[in-house]
């Protein structure tokens, strides 16, 4: 995540304000303290980054119960972003979820 941060940071001083970065990561690393780092300096610098959970409920064989307190709901977990559920398995709707979100983080320079 702190690489996404770092490219969406690129394309703010290069004048880029058309274009994303998005970071895919797991459940697992939801819990990591990098995660926070780059949410935050995101959110502070008003980055255009996308940070996109995969939730499978599993973190390296270990149930989401099991490793964290806020249970599956990571969308909303970072109080400071944003947060949509999608079902992506549904190809048309995460379509058009990521053209209005694109569209949203564009805007409005800031992180989802």
């Amino acid at each position: 995540m702190p690489v996404a941060a770092g490219i969406s940071l690129a394309y703010k001083l290069r004048g880029e304000n058309d274009r994303i970065s998005i970071g895919a990561f797991g459940d697992g690393a939801a819990n990591q303290g990098q995660m926070f780092e780059a949410i935050n300096m995101a959110k502070i610098w008003k980055l255009p980054t996308l940070f996109m959970l995969e939730n499978n409920h599993y973190a390296m064989g270990t149930a989401t119960e099991r490793h964290s307190m806020s249970g599956d709901t990571f969308y909303n977990r970072y109080t400071h972003l944003k947060g949509i559920w999608v079902d992506c398995t549904d190809t048309f709707l995460l379509r058009e979820v990521m053209r209005n979100v694109k569209a949203y983080m564009c805007a409005h320079q800031e992180p989802m």
